[in-house]
């Protein structure tokens, strides 16, 4: 267990007071990703990762474990969207980020359309509020593959409280992606058909 002593420099350190204005945008692979916390995030003074109340987790994050090494699930490759920006100490502090898998064909037997996959996103519980996560779908809108549909996991009580689907996909649509977008409760032997057979018009458009 940390002491308190610990956390309160974390804190200082990696939270108070940063300015977030400069903040940059990252994807990274799950190997990658574990090399960018191990960079930003150890702390040789106390031989351990700097984290919050999970101790899997770095600081302010909920979701993101820093000691991933999942490369593929779903039959499509792990991708790690990440906002960050320098911190107190020289290093970054990740403001929001998003796991989502590419090329995915695994969702159906016998699918034959590459779905991608959003398993969550979420914003560092230190800076939320502040307009992060409309960002992020933004950047998330430069970098989606513009000809696969997309497919996200349902959304958790914090999520449907703030309509993060429908930001997502108002912010998709308005950039001009084409393709379905549906959390997995919309899932129908529709649309797993429409997987196996590229006829479209077995789903609903959006």
């Amino acid at each position: 267990m940390t002491d308190q002593r610990t956390i309160d420099r974390w804190m200082n350190e990696y939270i108070d007071g940063i300015n977030i204005n400069n903040r940059k945008y990252i994807v990274l692979s799950a190997n990658d990703l574990n090399i960018f916390v191990i960079n930003n995030y150890y702390d040789a003074r106390a031989d351990k990762i700097v984290t919050g109340d999970n101790s899997y987790m770095p600081i302010g994050m909920q979701y993101l474990e820093y000691n991933c090494f999942n490369e593929e699930a779903y039959g499509g490759q792990a991708r790690f969207l990440l906002c960050y920006t320098r911190n107190n100490i020289g290093l970054n502090t990740i403001l929001s980020e998003m796991r989502y898998y590419e090329g995915c064909t695994q969702i159906a037997r016998g699918q034959i359309i590459p779905v991608t996959y959003i398993e969550y996103a979420e914003t560092n519980r230190f800076f939320r509020n502040k307009g992060l996560y409309k960002e992020l779908i933004k950047e998330f809108a430069k970098v989606i593959k513009r000809d696969n549909p997309l497919l996200t996991t349902n959304q958790s009580v914090l999520g449907s409280r703030y309509h993060v689907f429908d930001t997502l996909k108002t912010t998709l649509t308005n950039s001009g992606f084409e393709e379905d977008i549906r959390c997995d409760y919309e899932l129908t032997l529709e649309y797993y058909d429409y997987l196996r057979t590229n006829n479209k018009e077995l789903i609903l458009k959006k």
